[in-house]
């Protein structure tokens, strides 16, 4: 998942537990990221592996695109809307055939966030580096 922001995006601090939501695989009684394989827990903090890094988008970047928007690939990837996070979820079960969920999340108040959306869509996202699962829905 890449997120996508304008050129004056800023990694910000929260200074509130922002709420938001987490398309995640239940394998068994694990739960975990789609893509990197990270596990959460219920009620535990989970922390990105990797500082969040804001690049720059445009004609010489691998994307390759013709913008001046940035990107972050880094980090926790969340969505700010249940209903998005519902659709990737419905998407991901009728491609791999797994069982994919949604969680309700936090993040936390202190922990470092970007605000923009989807690659090649508007589905409004965060990228956070530390994340609670709070629960299923």
């Amino acid at each position: 998942m890449c997120l996508i922001c304008s050129r004056n995006a800023k990694i910000r601090r929260a200074n509130k537990a922002l709420i938001c939501y987490k398309v995640l695989r239940k394998d068994g009684e694990y739960l975990r990221a789609p893509y990197f394989e990270t596990t959460y827990e219920i009620g535990s903090v989970v922390s990105s592996n990797k500082p969040l890094r804001l690049l720059n988008l445009g004609k010489d970047d691998y994307l390759r695109l013709d913008t001046d928007e940035k990107r972050i690939e880094e980090g926790l990837h969340t969505y700010k809307n249940v209903f998005d996070a519902m659709m990737q979820m419905a998407e991901l079960n009728l491609v791999y055939g797994v069982l994919y969920v949604v969680a309700e999340c936090k993040i936390p108040i202190g922990a470092r966030y970007v605000e923009g959306r989807m690659l090649f869509s508007e589905k409004k996202t965060y990228v956070s580096d530390k994340l609670i699962v709070e629960k299923l829905i």
